[in-house]
Parts: C-alpha cells; structure tokens; sequence
C-alpha cells in the first residue's frame, strides 16, 4: 500500500513536472508583457501640421472679416496622428505614408517623453510606406521577425497611438495571411490580424511573441469606418526592403519583368480552393518580357518554382528581386509548357500604380 502510494505520488510529480514543461514551452502561452517591454521603446507617436489655404466668400463675410475684406484667403490648421516604428539607432523611423503624406511638420514622440522633428527622408506610395529621420541620442530601435514564419492562429501584439490616447497595446491572433485584391496599394500582401487598429495607430508595430516587429499595422477593413475585427499589416520582408532602398538610394528599387497579368479563376480545384490563372494582359515595350520571348495570352504557371495557381501573389516576389536577378518563369502556350531564364530590369520611375497587376 505504502509503495503505491509513493508511486501514485511520484506519477503525480512526473505530470505536474511535464505541465510546467509544456506550458513553458508552449509558443501561445502567455509571454506579452515581456514581449511588449522589449518593443515599445522603439515604437513613436506621430503628429503632423499642415496648412490649407481656404477661399473666402466675400459676400458673406462676417464684421471682423470685413476689416480684412481685401485678403481673399484664409489659412487653417489641420493636424492628424499616427505611429511609426525606430527602424535603426541612426534616427531612421518606419510609418504610412499617409500618415505623413500632406504634412507641413512632422513631429515625433518617443517612448521616453522626448520629441523632435523629423524630415522625410524618402515616400513609396505602391506601398503605403515613407521613412523619417530624426537626429536623437540612445535610440532604441526595433528588433525584426520573420512574417514568413507566421501561422494563422499565431498570437500577436498590436502596438500604436489610436485616438491620440499615447501609446497603447492591443492582442488578436493571426487571422490571415497573403491577403490581396483590397486596392489600398499596388502591391498588397496583408497579414489580416483582428488586434484592435483604429486612427492613430498607423505606422504601428504588429509583434510576435518574442518582441519582433513582423508587421507595420497600416489599415483596416470595415463597413462602417470603425474597426470591426480585421486589421491589416505590411509584412516586415516589404518594409525592410522599402526602407532599406530610400536610406541608400532615395527611392524604392524594383526588379521589373514588364507585363500586365489578369487572374482568373479556372474550373478546377486544388485541396478545396479554386484554382487560379494567371493570364498575361499586356507586353509593356522594350521589357524583359518582350526581350526574352513572353507573349499576350501566356499562363504563367509558375515562378522561380512557386506555383501560382495556388499563389497568384507569388508574382510580388518579383518587385522585390534586384535587377539582373534571373527569374526562372514557366509559362503555358497552346498546351505546351516552356521554361524561360529572364534576367530582370528596373521598374521605370515613369510607370505609375495605374493597375494592381502590374510587373
């Protein structure tokens, strides 16, 4: 009796020991506030000014205007808030561009109560971004994750300024990944989370667990312009290489195949989702495209090895080569499939976001 009830007891201990294992281990646990003091110095407030130049009515000016009858205009002052991100100790701060984007002054509030005012350093509106630069002393900048390795279901912290109220955390889970088609930007790849963004907290960080930055939260989807559980966020792969150009080159780098595609969805399925085409539109002249051979009317099945019937927004992959970067595209011409090694260019500073499917 005595030994089973020392073994009973010992079984007992192995369980409790192999919980606190598990729960320790577990990635969905509860690790924020740990997370959320390692991110928070390096996530800013952000105010900006501008000026609009309004045209009186002078037939309907009050007594005090009538004094000032001869001046056909009057200034107002508008002001907006958002968020941004530190995105190294040399002052370089991650945000929306529209956030930022009809500002007079820009003036950033540190976690800590210090501020300053910040330029803009460089604006990318095929996606949303722009970068600012600050000069501060002992910034503490972001540490960055991998979206890629994000799965729906995953725990995340939403860090920004909404409403104004200062800096502010709210939690949701991955909901979504790879979401396109919204025509916020050209070139959409969303993270759909359903932690809490309402205005001001644009430019924000979206963090995973262990404190990375893997997301700039930048728009919601709603029906009622209030936030109503989808919320949407710029993988940090995009962010880091749109700030990354405009600190070197002042601009965002692209590769460029030079085609317009359509997609379309096809009759079949794979694994319960429709199967999707991608169909090229348009030959853009002069391009690799045109150079190596692609036509109208081409599928391209897939590229450098993704299958697009399953991925059409594998083709973003493209934007974010380097020129001269080969690509290796299969394409789908009357039943025949044809395998082509296209060295990429350089997007035209010329081609604007006129369609969402452009490469």
């Amino acid at each position: 009796m005595q030994r089973s009830s020392i073994l009973f007891g010992f079984s007992l201990g192995l369980i409790a020991a192999g919980l606190v294992l598990l729960i320790k281990n577990d990635p969905t646990s509860n690790n924020f506030p740990p997370a959320i003091k390692k991110a928070t110095p390096a996530v800013v407030n952000i105010y900006t000014k501008s000026q609009r130049t309004l045209e009186t009515n002078e037939t309907s000016i009050n007594s005090y205007r009538q004094l000032r009858k001869k001046q056909r205009f009057l200034t107002k002052n508008e002001f907006s808030l958002g968020s941004g991100v530190i995105f190294d100790k040399k002052g370089h701060i991650i945000t929306n561009l529209h956030v930022i984007n009809a500002a007079d002054q820009i003036t950033v509030m540190l976690y800590d109560g210090r501020s300053a005012i910040a330029e803009v350093l460089g604006k990318d509106p095929e996606t949303d971004l722009a970068v600012l630069k600050i000069t501060l002393d002992d910034l503490s900048s972001a540490s960055f994750g991998r979206s890629e390795s994000l799965q729906v279901g995953d725990p995340i912290l939403a860090i920004g300024n909404p409403y104004g109220f200062g800096q502010s955390v709210s939690a949701g889970i991955v909901s979504a990944k790879g979401r396109y088609g919204l025509n916020r930007n050209q070139y959409e790849n969303f993270i759909q989370t359903d932690a809490a963004v309402n205005i001001g907290s644009s430019g924000g960080a979206l963090i995973n667990s262990n404190g990375q930055v893997v997301g700039i939260n930048t728009t919601i989807f709603s029906l009622t312009g209030e936030f109503n559980g989808i919320s949407l966020a710029i993988p940090i792969e995009t962010v880091k290489k749109v700030t990354e150009d405009i600190i070197e080159h002042g601009f965002v780098v692209r590769g460029w195949l030079g085609i317009e595609v359509n997609i379309q969805t096809d009759q079949s399925f794979d694994h319960g989702k429709p199967v999707k085409k991608v169909v090229v539109d348009k030959i853009i002249p002069g391009s690799p495209a045109e150079m190596y051979g692609i036509k109208p009317g081409d599928n391209i099945v897939s590229f450098n090895n993704k299958r697009l019937s399953r991925y059409p927004r594998s083709l973003l992959a493209i934007t974010n080569l380097k020129p001269n970067n080969n690509a290796k595209i299969v394409i789908l011409r009357n039943s025949e499939h044809r395998v082509l090694n296209i060295p990429l260019g350089t997007k035209p500073t010329t081609i604007k976001a006129v369609t969402i499917n452009h490469y």
